[in-house]
């Protein structure tokens, strides 16, 4: 079919330097191809959602009014993704599939303690100041995402 590629993936024939995420498991029985398509894609998830906490974080704080439960849930669900994030990682690892830079592994670790040293340094903190914490937690957390995309 004109404009696919010899893998059969039309994203690679647009784009025939890059790997894309969508493209890479070459059969459904890769396991490891899938894996790394859904770590990818869990990783851009994380990212969104790292923005949402933030926001909303940052937005509770500066107004200073309640939403912190809300906030909390979201605490707990960015740090739910982030630990399947890094179990994916290490299954990947595990099987053979390095990341592009071993700075990926850096940054992973990094990753998963931000939310944990965040909370407890915030933890005998007024709302608005552990809002304020946790919206930087929020801002840190989609910088090291972006970074693990961009070395993944």
């Amino acid at each position: 079919m004109p404009g696919e590629s010899p893998s059969g993936c039309v994203a690679d024939a647009i784009r025939p330097l890059e790997r894309t995420a969508g493209c890479v498991a070459s059969s459904p029985t890769d396991v490891p191809g899938v894996m790394t398509h859904w770590h990818a894609t869990l990783g851009i998830v994380v990212a969104g959602v790292a923005l949402l906490f933030a926001l909303v974080a940052g937005a509770t704080a500066w107004l200073d009014r309640g939403g912190h439960a809300l906030i909390e849930r979201l605490r707990l669900g960015v740090q739910v993704l982030l630990v399947i994030q890094v179990v994916l990682g290490v299954v990947l690892y595990l099987t053979g599939n390095r990341p592009g830079e071993v700075l990926h592994l850096v940054y992973g670790v990094a990753i998963l303690g931000v939310l944990p040293l965040a909370t407890t340094f915030a933890s005998d903190a007024p709302p608005r100041a552990r809002s304020w914490v946790l919206a930087v937690a929020g801002l840190l957390i989609l910088l090291l995402a972006w970074r693990l995309l961009s070395t993944g």
